[in-house]
């Protein structure tokens, strides 16, 4: 028989159990999830041109320099360039910077450029002794005054000097400047005056310089200067030809004992280029904004942070006790007297070789003087 109070009994603990798991299943649902974030890879987006609306072709360039990363004119000069330009072009240009020889070497830069291997190059011309020989005139002893009046010097022959310029065929010249004043380093035994010369054996940077210091009885040799340092500490050379600023970026303060100062022994050149075809290849409108960004005052801003850089290293000469002898008047005329020869030999063989050496040289010390 049916028993209902026995039937309510077994259901209603049943019917507890089912609402229940209802209302916990209800809560549930309205509950909130926490998702964890999902970062989304970012889109490189292509350059779009602001007329058409369409995607342009991104320009990606190689630049190489020999000198190390952390050099001055690379933070200084270089890196701001190289921004302002890829910023200036919306991102259609995109320039890739080795330094440190890790793209070209010292010697190799300039062929580099030229063949088109590289795009744009940074270097001292010194270390292609023969390929820019009116440029070298810079180098002849006793002839500016300052890093500065070099740099406009050579901007104004630049400008307006043909042959100048043909010299510079294959490449797009983006700046040319002086560095300061070369003067000589040594250990051992200072130079004190022309005669001091005789016998010693210097780093030298130019094939002009190690005329002069043979002229004068003493024997060059090309060395690039990432290698100087360890070239005087091991002995290999008695010291060197170059300017203070190196003696900050190189470290040589450590391996030097005495200097000199006011000699102006040679002026050396850097230049920042590109390869002509490379150029001739751009937009019209990308070639406006490496002009914009170049010429005169990318030069002047290279010479004033040598200037800075030369400030350092007389600093860090005079804290490591490097004994520093001033050329005299009279060392100058010295210099003068031997060095003549070997700048009228120089111009001579370069008109031998079918160069208006002359005529250029006439030219540069018109444009010397006119800023005197």
């Amino acid at each position: 028989m049916f028993n209902l109070k026995r039937w309510k009994m077994f259901l209603l603990p049943v019917l507890l159990v089912f609402v229940l798991g209802l209302a916990l299943a209800g809560c549930g649902g309205e509950e909130a999830v926490d998702e964890e974030p999902v970062d989304e890879e970012p889109v490189d987006e292509e350059p779009v041109d602001e007329e058409s609306g369409e995607d342009v072709e991104v320009i990606t360039l190689d630049f190489a320099s020999p000198f190390p990363e952390p050099h001055h004119q690379h933070v200084n000069v270089i890196e701001p360039w190289i921004e302002a330009i890829e910023e200036a072009s919306n991102g259609r240009v995109e320039i890739n910077f080795y330094p440190g020889g890790t793209l070209s070497e010292s010697t190799a830069v300039v062929d580099d450029v030229a063949t088109g291997a590289v795009d744009i190059g940074f270097t001292m011309l010194g270390y292609t002794p023969g390929r820019f020989p009116l440029t070298d005139m810079t180098r002849f002893p006793a002839h500016f005054q300052s890093m500065e009046e070099v740099t406009r010097t050579l901007n104004i022959l630049l400008a307006e000097n043909a042959d100048f310029q043909e010299e510079w065929t294959g490449y797009k010249v983006f700046a040319l400047y002086g560095l300061p004043e070369g003067n000589a380093y040594t250990n051992n035994a200072p130079i004190q005056g022309i005669a001091d010369f005789d016998g010693r054996d210097l780093r030298v940077s130019g094939e002009l310089e190690e005329d002069t210091i043979a002229a004068l009885g003493g024997m060059g040799s090309l060395i690039p200067m990432p290698e100087v340092y360890d070239a005087l500490e091991r002995g290999v050379v008695d010291g060197l030809l170059t300017d203070n600023a190196a003696i900050d970026t190189y470290k040589l303060y450590e391996v030097l004992e005495y200097a000199t100062s006011g000699m102006s022994m040679f002026y050396a050149t850097k230049a920042i280029f590109m390869n002509e075809d490379t150029w001739n290849s751009l937009p019209a409108d990308i070639q406006a904004i490496f002009d914009e960004r170049s010429g005169l005052d990318l030069a002047l801003k290279g010479s004033e942070i040598y200037a800075e850089a030369e400030l350092r290293g007389i600093q860090k000469m005079e804290e490591n006790g490097i004994e520093v002898y001033e050329w005299t008047e009279q060392d100058a005329a010295d210099l003068l007297e031997v060095a003549n020869p070997v700048v009228e030999g120089f111009l001579d063989q370069l008109e031998a070789g079918g160069l208006p050496a002359w005529d250029v040289y006439e030219h540069l010390l018109e444009a010397r003087d006119s800023l005197r």
